[in-house]
This record gives structure tokens, C-alpha cells and sequence, in this order.
């Protein structure tokens, strides 16, 4: 089997997970579920043609994304708040702590980078200093617990990430708001003189010290999902899990397969496949190649896919409707991104 596919392989970025995607609401080209003149027997055209109602589908559509951002928003604010929403009974002990957004928000006359705290999730959407002034949301998900929000205005879009403030993130933040504009403060142990790059360091301290703020990691504790996830090329994984079972095999005889050469065919090869190691190692749970047995079973699975004949097309067409069967080789059996549609 010819494996150049190896070449196409990049380092995985994490799964965008959804909290809320106004795409999926278009009835041409959204999800699915949301499209007109859909097939499915539980599909948002059922519930339109089944209402009666006489305002058209894309208004049905509309009325529709408005309930489902209410809701997702409306737990946001509750996970932050430290209450049980209508979506997830999960109380998280930092709530009422006060958030901060940092990102960008473009302009007519350019792009602008900053960040700034906020006492709640709604003072961040709908205060006076909110970043999403006069915005219509496009999208709120999830990076492996880091919580990420953009929207669009008339002249430019926002996106920004959020985190919380830990309570000793809580008293840096009083201490700064204490002091007197360009004169010393001191904070989570750490003095500041005032000055503008004083202030700046602040700002990136409260950003980056994981003791003073915190991801939400909001998909994983309010409803379960992984802490981790990436966008894995499914030939990856199937490699992987090919690899595991030769592992397997390997403990079972009590060998490590390891030849002669076999070390420097393994380093040659990750240093020319970086990508595809890292990948393969994100599919594996971030468990790096490491030990000997790990690298006889590599190489082992690369040859034996290396020596399988390619796949004829009634094969590839059997197999392709074969329940959880994956040929590595088809670059059409690339796994798709997930969106955690939490109101449906």
C-alpha cells in the first residue's frame, strides 16, 4: 500500500467543539437538522411544516438560532455565576468570580489587540465596555477547555478568549484597581511600579498565571465531553490503533521486535514526519514513542501496511460500508469536526 499519504499529514489542531455556531442555522448550506426541505424525520422543516405557522421557513429558522443562543448563553452566565442551568446541573466552585477577555477587535481603521476584566458574563456581552458592543454573535466553542467567542459588527469582527479569576486572581485584581494611576502596587506577590509596562506585565501575569486565572474547560465539567480533543486525520487513528494491537502482540511473546538499524530507521523517520509524530501521538492520548517494544511495534505497523495490497474498488466500496471499517489509504475517510449542539 503506498503510504506518501504519511506526507500529507499536519499537526493536529484542537476540535473546535461548539457551544453555538449561527452557521448551522442556514437553511441552504447549515446542519442538517436546520435545512429546508430536509428528509429527516426530526428535523427543524418537520416541526415548521407540522406548526402551521404562516411566517416562512427562514424566519422559523431564525426564531429558531435566537431560543437556542438565548439558552446556551443563559447557561454560560449560570456556569460562571456558580448556579445549575437548564443544561447542566454542574456548579462550579468559582462562580461569581469575575472573568477576563483578551483578543482582538477589528475596525474600519485596523485591528486592535487588548484585554480587559469583567464582574459577570453579562457585564462581558452586554456592559458598557463589552468588547461585543453592537455585535451579532457567530460563534462560542471550545479548545480544549479554553472558551473562545466572535462576532461580527458592521465594520469588523471581535473574537476574544475567556477565563476566570481564581480568588487569589480576585485580590490582584483589587489590588490594581486600588492604586492610584501610575503609582506602585503590589499583587499575588509581585510588584508593580505603576508604569506603563508595569501595568502591561500586570495585565499578562493575570492572563498567564494559571494560579490567578483559570480556562473554564466548560464543554468538559458542564457536560461531560473529553478534556482533550483534536482534529485527527482518521488514517492517523486507524494507525495508531494498528500499532496498539501490535504493541499487544509484542508484550504477549515478551519481545521488543527490535532489530539492528531499527533505532536509526525510527529517529530518520520522525525527523523527516514530524508532523505525522506529533499527530500519532496526539491519537494516542499523548503518549510519545518512547521505549523499545513502542518502536518495534511503530516500525512494525508501518511495514505491514507498507506490504498490503491496495484496495480494489469493490473492496474499497464493501469497506466503506462496513460499520466502523477505515481504510488508511482513502483520503475520503478523513474524520470530520465535532459540534456539541447542547440545546438539541
Amino acid at each position: 500500500m503506498d503510504m506518501n499519504w504519511i506526507d500529507e499529514i499536519r499537526d493536529p489542531e484542537p476540535r473546535k467543539r461548539y457551544i453555538y455556531n449561527a452557521d448551522d442555522y442556514d437553511p441552504q448550506y447549515g446542519d442538517p437538522y436546520y435545512r429546508e426541505h430536509s428528509t429527516r424525520a426530526d428535523s427543524l422543516w418537520r416541526l415548521y411544516e407540522e406548526s402551521g405557522t404562516s411566517i416562512t421557513f427562514d424566519a422559523f429558522a431564525d426564531e429558531s438560532r435566537q431560543t437556542d443562543y438565548r439558552m446556551e448563553t443563559g447557561a454560560l452566565r449560570d456556569f460562571f455565576n456558580g448556579s445549575q442551568s437548564a443544561l447542566s446541573s454542574y456548579r462550579n466552585p468559582m462562580g461569581g468570580n469575575p472573568l477576563i477577555a483578551f483578543g482582538s477587535i477589528g475596525r474600519w481603521d485596523g485591528e486592535r489587540t487588548g484585554i480587559s476584566s469583567f464582574e459577570t458574563f453579562d457585564d462581558l456581552m452586554n456592559g458598557d465596555d463589552s468588547p461585543f458592543k453592537d455585535c451579532e454573535i457567530d460563534h462560542i466553542w471550545d479548545e480544549n477547555g479554553i472558551l473562545k467567542m466572535r462576532g461580527h459588527h458592521h465594520d469588523g469582527s471581535v473574537e476574544v478568549e475567556i477565563r476566570q479569576l481564581t480568588d487569589q486572581g480576585c485580590e490582584a485584581l483589587e489590588s490594581y484597581e486600588q492604586a492610584w494611576a501610575g503609582e506602585p502596587f503590589d499583587a499575588a506577590g509581585r510588584h508593580y511600579d505603576g508604569g506603563k509596562e508595569s501595568v502591561d506585565r500586570f495585565w499578562n501575569d493575570l492572563k498567564t498565571d494559571r494560579g490567578l486565572a483559570v480556562e473554564p474547560r466548560y464543554v468538559e465539567l458542564a457536560f461531560g465531553c473529553p478534556p482533550i480533543e483534536w482534529d485527527i486525520d482518521a488514517r492517523v487513528r486507524d494507525f495508531a490503533e494498528r500499532m496498539g494491537d501490535e504493541y499487544t502482540s509484542l508484550y504477549e511473546q515478551d519481545t521488543t521486535s527490535i532489530k539492528g538499524g531499527d533505532f536509526e530507521r525510527f529517529g530518520a523517520f520522525a525527523d523527516n514526519h514530524l508532523d505525522f509524530i506529533r499527530a500519532l501521538t496526539k491519537a494516542r492520548g499523548m503518549d510519545p514513542i518512547s521505549s523499545d517494544r513502542e518502536i518495534g511495534a511503530f516500525l512494525n505497523t508501518f511495514d505491514k501496511l507498507a506490504a498490503m495490497p491496495e484496495p480494489t474498488p469493490a473492496k474499497q466500496e464493501k469497506d466503506e460500508l462496513s460499520a466502523g471499517a477505515c481504510d488508511p489509504a482513502d483520503p475520503l475517510n478523513l474524520e470530520q469536526s465535532s459540534s456539541y449542539g447542547m440545546t438539541r
